[in-house]
């Protein structure tokens, strides 16, 4: 099965054109490599973000599949005895007496 490259790498490769063309035309830096790499990085990673936020993918991790609902307490302990829930005033229905 052949895998073919996605359109938004193109934005990549392009971000990447553009800033080793700043680095080499615009950027004056000594030794001439430094703003090579320097506009590089900065075109690579500029290319990148925007085919991220074109694309819709995240730009940093995939997000949580799911939380805990565990406590700091129930995660790590807790040198405190637990405290008991004080007695419910409620009756059958869910309601307080008035």
């Amino acid at each position: 099965m052949r895998q073919y490259l996605c359109p938004h790498y193109l934005l990549v490769f392009g971000g990447l054109a553009l800033g080793l063309a700043v680095g080499i035309f615009i950027i004056d830096f000594e030794p001439a490599i430094v703003g090579w790499i320097v506009g590089g990085g900065v075109g690579l990673s500029g290319g990148a973000y925007i085919a991220a936020l074109s694309s819709g993918d995240p730009l940093a991790g995939g997000g949580t599949e799911h939380r805990s609902n565990s406590t700091l307490d129930e995660l790590y302990g807790s040198e405190d005895p637990p405290v008991p829930a004080p007695p419910s005033t409620r009756d059958d229905n869910d309601h307080r007496p008035s």
